[in-house]
């Protein structure tokens, strides 16, 4: 992309000046560049991979652990509440309250800010705000910004329009850079290190949350007592007729089967289980530190 050419991420048009600089010292030095809220274009259609011969086959297979489209929006905004409302429609029926986390953030001006944000408000035009992100010495992310880029990238990974469903490996999916740099460096503020470590820890976060997101939509919508072309129909909204049934094609075929059963195998012969919840090991090491 030429240093002309506006970046486009997550809602926002970044000016030519290049990326803001990484804080010094803990303090943060003042970011160059300015952010400006903008109508996001219609998303191009994804050509979908063809569908083998042996069709979808209707027995629901335990999850997948293997290593789109979507209307046009008025604003970033209104898509932000559409991903939120889609996410909802896959919970369990039980309401949780909105989760609140206090960040430091640095505003355009170079100015440090202790702010209270929701995932949804992290989310939306900063109009020139980045949140934070702090890092312990083995480079994985930490402590409440860790929280909310843990819930922004499960967002992300909600999204089909940004990571189509239909690819076998979370590492053919090529829109995984273009994400990472105009979306969670628009929202975070971070100096990358040179092995690229971080940047690593990040796209394993987005990909577990792809994952996720295709798990949760086959259990949820597949129906193994319906035909083909009833799935089909009853598909997610804002996916393809052709990318759901290459998705069900997929997702029941012997080979995915069979790895989703030796994950199921291995998970059971697992001789320590996470209970932090949702809460990375990296942070719940710092807690207890603190």
């Amino acid at each position: 992309m030429s240093a002309n050419a506006n970046r486009i991420c997550c809602g926002f048009i970044r000016s030519p000046s290049g990326w803001p600089d990484s804080p010094s010292g803990g303090t943060g030095a003042a970011p160059t560049s300015s952010l400006r809220p903008f109508r996001p274009p219609r998303t191009e259609l994804l050509p979908a991979p063809q569908p083998s011969a042996n069709g979808a086959q209707h027995s629901e297979p335990p999850d997948e652990d293997l290593d789109p489209e979507a209307d046009e929006v008025d604003s970033f905004e209104q898509h932000v509440d559409n991903l939120f409302a889609a996410s909802e429609a896959l919970k369990c029926k039980r309401r949780k309250t909105t989760k609140f986390w206090d960040v430091k953030t640095i505003e355009s001006d170079g100015t440090i800010k202790q702010l209270h944000l929701s995932v949804r408000e992290a989310m939306k035009p900063p109009n020139g705000r980045n949140i934070v992100l702090r890092f312990n010495d083995r480079l994985q992310p930490v402590g409440n910004e860790a929280g909310i880029l843990s819930g922004i990238v499960r967002m992300l990974g909600f999204d089909y329009t940004k990571f189509p469903i239909c690819e076998k490996d979370w590492r053919k999916v090529r829109s995984r850079d273009k994400i990472y740099n105009e979306c969670v460096k628009e929202l975070f503020h971070f100096e990358e290190d040179s092995g690229g470590i971080i940047k690593r820890t990040i796209l394993k976060m987005l990909g577990r949350a792809w994952k996720d997101t295709r798990n949760h939509l086959y259990h949820y919508f597949y129906k193994e007592d319906l035909t083909l072309e009833q799935n089909i129909k009853g598909r997610p909204p804002g996916i393809t007729a052709d990318h759901w049934r290459w998705f069900l094609d997929y997702r029941n075929s012997k080979e995915t089967k069979e790895k989703c059963r030796k994950n199921v195998e291995n998970q059971s012969k697992q001789l320590y289980t996470h209970t932090g919840g949702s809460k990375s090991l990296a942070r719940l090491e710092e807690e207890e530190v603190i």
